[in-house]
């Protein structure tokens, strides 16, 4: 089925993933991309509200407002991004790709400029695909959205890892024969035992007798 762009959304194209299809106007189909329904526009209307009641004090919206496909060559990065994408990432990140798919989209605006995922479209780019899925959110305001380019990435760094969970994980995944550096962690080698040599005598220990001085090898009869 040939693919058709209009107005910024693919219009009925086949999907590049074995989910299924991409519906009319560029909305995601059940079972589809999303597999949970159709996502349309008008996200942030009141369905995809919530009170604040979290502290903020004000009202948070759903701001993503419709799941589209996109040609590669249409998306703009942000120029002045600065997350900087080593080769070894953009190695992984297309390694991830294979494997998994391309499920996390990217946002971009109304005019196809990238808000979250520039690494993703290098690695997309790299694999020479030519339409990737993006999230559109065009209520941002210009300041908005240059913060949010930096927030997207600062804020993820403030969590930190169960290490001993990650271990576990890690070596659940290696249990089912499964390529533990897709990940993004390098299991650590087993450990080698140490074997204690055989036949190793110890010097024996030396006391001193407080009252007189004399020195002693305990259980040593003279």
């Amino acid at each position: 089925m040939k693919t058709k762009v209009m107005s910024g959304s693919v219009e009925h194209v086949e999907s590049a993933y074995p989910g299924g299809p991409i519906a009319s106007g560029g909305a995601v189909a059940s079972g589809g991309v999303g597999g949970a329904g159709v996502v349309e526009a008008g996200g942030t209307g009141e369905a995809g509200m919530t009170d604040g009641a979290g502290g903020g004090g004000g009202t948070v919206r759903c701001s993503a407002e419709k799941l589209v496909l996109l040609p590669v060559d249409s998306l703009v990065p942000y120029e002045k991004n600065a997350k900087l994408h080593c080769d070894k990432q953009i190695k992984q990140l297309r390694a991830s790709l294979r494997e998994f798919g391309f499920v996390t989209p990217l946002l971009v605006d109304s005019a196809n400029r990238v808000i979250a995922g520039h690494g993703r479209l290098l690695a997309a780019k790299a694999e020479h695909m030519t339409l990737v899925p993006c999230v559109l959110v065009s209520h941002l305001t210009e300041a908005q959205r240059r913060a949010y380019i930096l927030a997207d990435n600062r804020l993820a760094e403030g969590s930190s890892w169960d290490m001993a969970l990650v271990d576990l994980e890690l070596s659940g995944l290696a249990a089912l024969d499964f390529d533990c550096k897709l990940t993004g962690f390098t299991p650590a080698p087993p450990e080698t035992p140490v074997e204690k040599p055989h036949g190793t005598l110890r010097a024996p220990k030396t006391c001193t007798c407080p009252s007189c001085g004399c020195e002693f090898t305990p259980g040593k009869k003279k």
